[in-house]
C-alpha cells in the first residue's frame, strides 16, 4: 500500500524512549489512516512493545539502529562516530528517501541540529 506521509522517527531519542515513542507512533497510525512510520532503533526491544499494541501492522516499520546517543556527549562527534545510532540511521533514511517527508526526535537537541546540520545540509539561499 502507498501511503501519503511517510515519517522516520529516532525510536530513542527522548527520556522515556523508547516506550513513548511507540506509544505515540502508535496513536499517530490509528488515527491517521495514510501515515506510515519508520521506528529507528533496537528492533527486538521495539518489536516487544509493538507486541503489546493494536495497530495496522502495514503502518510501522521497524529499521534496525543499535546504537542511542545520550545528552551527555558531544553532538558533534556523537554523529560522526555513532553511525548505527537510532538519531543518524533515521537522518540517512530522511536524505536517501524522497517519499520520506520528516524525522521526528525528542532526543539530543544538540544532534539533532548537529546531524541536521552535517547530514542533510543547508538549503540554498
Amino acid at each position: 500500500m502507498d501511503f501519503k506521509y511517510n515519517i522516520v522517527v529516532d525510536g530513542y531519542g527522548g527520556d522515556n524512549a523508547p516506550k513513548c515513542v511507540i506509544d505515540a507512533a502508535v496513536m499517530a497510525v490509528n488515527e491517521i489512516k495514510n501515515l506510515k512510520v519508520y521506528i529507528t532503533g533496537k528492533t527486538d526491544e521495539l518489536n516487544n512493545l509493538l507486541s503489546e499494541q493494536a495497530y495496522n501492522k502495514e503502518q510501522i516499520e521497524l529499521i534496525e539502529a543499535p546504537e542511542i546517543i545520550t545528552n551527555n556527549e558531544s553532538p558533534t562527534v556523537a554523529i560522526k562516530q555513532k553511525t548505527n545510532s537510532s538519531l543518524v540511521v533515521a537522518f540517512d533514511m530522511l536524505r536517501k528517501s524522497e517519499d520520506i517527508i520528516g524525522l521526528v526526535s525528542a532526543g539530543s537537541t544538540g544532534a539533532v541540529l548537529t546531524g541536521g546540520f552535517l547530514k542533510l545540509g543547508r538549503m540554498p539561499g
